[in-house]
């Protein structure tokens, strides 16, 4: 192999390699002007209307919802965290709304930590008692007690049960409030990603489903083409308030009653649940971020005032729902 010219190879380094320091100065601006550069483009920016108004997307709020405007830097944080998940949900939506198939199926993923006797005893068998039958109830244990666990998954016998034990605890905020309104997200998530219907009933390890309670959401999903259809429940068993999705028009500006009444197609149910919803400045428990973020992302939904579940009072206490965790929290 013949050898490079020295003068081409000293050429070729000098024309791409080597500068001269006139051609140093020449081309790079001294470090003043390269900063008022800087300045003056992150200033166009700022002023672009395009900029402006994507900021302003990243914060908007359904214009249905009665909400306020964050009065924090850290309920700023926590709208914003709440935005980055509603990017997610458009992209989950508008693939399974391409892909998705019925397959009839109705997947009932539940969160549980430490409820393995009301679950057993009171949950699983007011789902197994459904009148439609073509269901999966998919549990998972958020770190729980590994013998409580295995105890309750061998007592359960009914194969349309499957059960999934997370080996370490979910972490959530310190103050009992907070906590209780992400509790659970986690494993939801976790159980939803498990899940093999096309659709997927929310529910609560403590909550009891009337007998027709599926198959009167998913006719009325069926026929109206809803994505997401809520119904009616009873709040408590001493003393019952029967709760319809009409009655939170006034305080929320739309119809809802979260989980336990609460049915929503397969893709719909992939939507994570946020367990920073707690900072928001409203629209704080998960189930309603949740609620929030589907009206972003224009799901199709539809509600029914009829009582399909029952929500106890919560074990070892007088109230159900979150006045029940409260109390058993030591908080009034």
């Amino acid at each position: 192999m013949s050898e490079v010219d020295p003068l081409l190879k000293d050429h070729l380094a000098t024309r791409f390699f080597r500068k001269t320091a006139q051609e140093q100065m020449t081309r790079r601006p001294c470090l003043p002007f390269a900063m008022v550069l800087m300045q003056a483009k992150l200033v166009f920016l700022f002023r672009s209307k395009h900029l402006t108004t994507s900021f302003y997307a990243l914060f908007r709020r359904p214009p249905e919802l009665k909400t306020r405007k964050p009065g924090s830097l850290g309920q700023l944080v926590g709208l914003a965290i709440s935005r980055i998940f509603s990017m997610r949900d458009r992209v989950v939506i508008a693939w399974g709304r391409r892909s998705w198939v019925d397959n009839n199926l109705v997947s009932i993923p539940i969160a549980t930590y430490n409820r393995w006797e009301i679950l057993r005893d009171r949950t699983i068998p007011s789902l197994l008692a459904q009148d439609y039958l073509n269901i999966e109830i998919v549990v998972v244990a958020d770190g729980s007690v590994e013998a409580d666990f295995l105890a309750t998954a061998l007592a359960v016998t009914d194969d349309r049960v499957r059960f999934m034990r997370l080996k370490k605890k979910s972490r959530y905020p310190k103050a009992p409030l907070n906590r209780w309104m992400v509790a659970g997200s986690r494993p939801r998530n976790v159980a939803a990603r498990k899940s093999r219907g096309s659709w997927i009933y929310w529910i609560s390890d403590d909550d009891v489903l009337h007998p027709h309670a599926i198959s009167t959401l998913l006719a009325e999903a069926i026929e109206t083409g809803a994505e997401s259809v809520h119904a009616g429940y009873v709040a408590g068993t001493s003393e019952p308030v029967i709760v319809l999705p009409s009655a939170c028009l006034q305080e929320l500006g739309v119809s809802f009653t979260g989980p336990k009444s609460w049915l929503v197609r397969s893709y719909v149910g992939k939507m994570a649940w946020n367990k920073w919803s707690w900072m928001k400045p409203d629209f704080r428990p998960v189930d309603y971020d949740l609620l929030e973020r589907m009206l972003l992302a224009e799901v199709r939904r539809t509600s029914i005032d009829e009582v399909v579940a029952i929500q106890p009072e919560v074990q070892g206490t007088p109230f159900p729902g979150r006045r029940g965790a409260l109390w058993a929290e030591g908080e009034s």
